[in-house]
């Protein structure tokens, strides 16, 4: 009874979307980096302004991410008198709670190798963007499984 179980598991990975799965695993661990760039940055500072300063006032991420954010993300917008964050904070609030435990991990001194590099080039050390980017595959990775079991429930052979 038990070697037809585990047949039947690997026969259900081994379909195609179980092996795109398995791929797309392997590219994220591969190929994925922990450093924040682009419009990440903007998403940053939303997640930074929520969650650890509890307010919408991002004077304090423009001074914070001054090396990587280019005036296109947070800027000073002259008719509010206020700095202004041109992304929605929609993505942010999904990262909320990696950026937390990003958060708890470098107030602790963990995983803090090149501490200068990181602040130059994304304006928090790495435990905060390395869970950030942690948080994206396994969110990532979760869709991908949800597509698959949603795509089993309604295929009958």
């Amino acid at each position: 009874m038990r070697p037809q179980k585990r047949s039947s598991l690997l026969r259900r990975w081994l379909t195609p979307p179980g092996v795109l799965v398995i791929l797309m695993t392997a590219t994220l661990l591969r190929f994925d980096r922990p450093l924040i760039r682009g419009d990440g940055v903007a998403y940053l500072a939303w997640a930074d302004s929520l969650l650890l300063d509890g307010d919408v006032d991002m004077a304090n991420q423009v001074e914070k991410l001054r090396y990587v954010n280019d005036e296109s993300k947070v800027y000073w917008d002259e008719s509010q008198g206020k700095y202004v964050n041109v992304f929605p904070f929609g993505v942010a609030i999904m990262q909320a709670p990696f950026y937390g435990l990003g958060h708890l991990v470098a107030q602790q001194g963990w995983l803090d190798p090149n501490h200068a590099y990181f602040i130059q080039h994304q304006g928090v050390p790495l435990p905060y963007s390395l869970l950030v980017m942690l948080g994206a595959n396994l969110y990532a990775i979760g869709a991908a499984l949800l597509a698959i079991t949603w795509r089993a429930a309604a295929w009958t052979p």
